[in-house]
Order: C-alpha cells, then sequence, then structure tokens
C-alpha cells in the first residue's frame, strides 16, 4: 500500500483526470484514494453484476434448502422454475462430493 500526501486528501476532486473523477463520484474521492494507493499499477477484476447476483442467490438457496425450505418455495423465493431450483441443488451436491473426495484422497 503505498502511502497518500495529506495534501491529496485536501485537493479539489475535480482536479482529477476524467477516468479518476468518474471513479470519485461513485464511491467517493477518500475511498478512490484508497482503492487506488491499495492496487496502484494493478489489475482489478470487477465482476459482471449478474455474476455476483447468481454466486449470491444460489448460496441462499442452498442454505434454505439446507433449512428444510421446500423446492417449490425456494422457486417461488427466487423467481426460478423447480428445475432450475433442482439443478441448482444437484450442483452444489457434486460441488461437496468433489470436495469431500478431493480430501479422502489427501489431494
Amino acid at each position: 500500500m503505498i502511502e497518500i500526501p495529506q495534501w491529496l486528501h485536501d485537493t479539489d476532486p475535480a482536479l482529477l483526470p476524467e477516468q479518476h473523477r468518474k471513479i470519485a463520484e461513485l464511491i467517493g474521492y477518500d475511498k478512490m484514494l484508497n482503492l487506488v494507493s491499495t492496487y496502484s499499477g494493478d489489475y482489478l477484476y470487477i465482476p459482471k453484476l449478474d455474476a455476483i447476483i447468481r454466486a449470491v442467490r444460489n448460496k441462499s438457496l442452498i442454505e434454505d434448502h439446507r433449512k428444510g425450505t421446500a423446492p417449490l418455495e425456494l422457486a417461488h423465493k427466487y423467481d426460478l422454475s423447480v428445475v432450475q431450483v433442482y439443478e441448482i441443488i444437484k450442483r452444489a451436491q457434486a460441488d461437496r462430493n468433489d470436495e469431500q473426495i478431493t480430501f479422502f484422497e489427501g489431494k
């Protein structure tokens, strides 16, 4: 992490180049400085929103399923078909089985 000079914190964000100003307007000037300080010169991958939504939805759905929520209720809650719910559950179970096999094989 690169230390940010105090004068930069006190500088008007309007002086930033446009590409940086857009980030500052979105997350705030101080947070933009911290982001740049932390990842200066690195490539930073920003996932698509739908990928985040899908990942969180699937984990939440599996958690609800493990608590005993029926697939039909899950389909309504997450605006999916029952078939999609079963596919998500099936994938999660396969992933768990793969993890267990890897663990027992000592890999």
